[in-house]
């Protein structure tokens, strides 16, 4: 954010935030159409490659623009592309895979989503800001290539078929997964636009260097605590997971804005594996609740409202954070609290239920 937009451009954080809002704005604009879509064509492989293909070529470009409103409408295109791929790439998964394995996949998938953010923040590190823009061609090409590999995979037909009423009824229960998800990519704005900023400011370090070690040891852990969440869903529930987590997770999120670099780069790593343990078992119940015919809207939807809570939270959080780093985190970190105690407290008011019970083997 820094080297490629703030700097070159002379904006303040929240002007900065607009780069990522324009992303958002496009996962809000097609993930559910690019869902629905996948869904009636029947096959999804079709559309994820050329979805990958665009993205690749078009985050090869980014650091080339030189114009302000350009690089928004370029970043507006790469969300597209990037939104479909996204999406359809979760439902093809879940298509695949049988039912008392889709955890499983899913948390293989959902943890190799990471591992690009990983490797591109570890590069950056590498590079610095003289390298930016030879980093970004290597990222898309690397996306080229996923297509490539893409292309030639084996897929079963999608079943094109309205829901039942009984599987409209599972519909209706995606609000809990995904109204929890909204809270975590609000406090997810946080990693994608303060983190380097706030090492430039706080820490007098390289942008993209400093924030690169932060993002390595956020993504790592996700990656970590992956596992353990498909093992602790069987054993309590994936409703009772993403609360219990979510506590967790929001009470180190809150200290992010005061403590020194090395304590904060613990504190990403410690971030990171909460964040494993809620993301996966929310993206687990949209996938098992999600009747076939309708899994990639489903899907849509949950990528939807996300970012719809994510770019809320660029707003929020850029705005705070031009007052204080220490305000935009803490306030992040409350919301988080209280959202998992919420949680909690309804599950045990309810008696767990259908959400919170144990997913079987996965």
């Amino acid at each position: 954010m820094e080297a490629l937009v703030r700097r070159p451009f002379q904006l303040s954080n929240s002007e900065a935030a607009w780069f990522l809002k324009a992303n958002g704005a496009a996962t809000v604009l097609l993930s559910l159409g690019a869902g629905w879509l996948s869904d009636r064509m029947g096959r999804r492989i079709p559309l994820l490659t050329a979805a990958l293909v665009g993205t690749g070529l078009l985050t090869a470009a980014l650091p080339f623009v030189t114009s302000w409103p350009l690089l928004l409408v370029v970043r507006f295109a790469q969300g597209c592309f990037d939104t479909t791929a996204q999406v359809v790439l979760l439902a093809w998964v879940v298509d695949q895979s049988a039912p008392e394995h889709q955890g499983r996949s899913l948390g293989v998938v959902t943890g190799g989503l990471p591992l690009a953010y990983l490797i591109g923040p570890a590069m950056a590190a590498q590079f610095g800001e003289a390298g930016l823009r030879t980093l970004f061609v290597i990222l898309g090409g690397g996306l080229l290539l996923v297509a490539v590999f893409i292309l030639f995979q084996r897929e079963s037909p999608v079943a094109r078929r309205m829901p039942t009423s009984g599987e409209q009824l599972s519909l209706r229960r995606l609000w809990v997964p995904i109204g929890f998800g909204m809270i975590d990519k609000f406090t997810f704005a946080g990693f994608a636009l303060l983190t380097s900023l706030m090492v430039k400011d706080r820490f007098g370090l390289d942008s993209v260097s400093g924030s690169g070690v932060l993002l390595v040891a956020f993504w790592s852990a996700f990656v970590v605590g992956l596992y353990p969440a498909i093992r602790l869903c069987e054993r309590f529930g994936a409703a009772w997971m993403m609360g219990m987590a979510s506590v967790l997770y929001g009470l180190g999120y809150g200290l992010l804005g005061v403590l020194d670099y090395r304590s904060t780069v613990a504190t990403m790593a410690y971030c990171g594996i909460l964040s494993g343990l809620m993301y996966l078992p929310a993206l687990t119940l949209v996938g098992r609740l999600a009747p076939a015919g309708a899994r990639g809207a489903a899907m849509g939807l949950f990528n939807t409202t996300g970012t719809l809570a994510m770019i809320a939270g660029f707003g929020v959080l850029g705005a705070a954070s031009d007052r204080s780093y220490a305000l935009a985190w803490g306030l992040g970190g409350v919301l988080e609290v209280i959202a998992g105690i919420g949680l909690v407290v309804v599950l045990v008011a309810r008696g767990g239920g259908e959400l919170a019970g144990k997913q079987g083997r996965s």
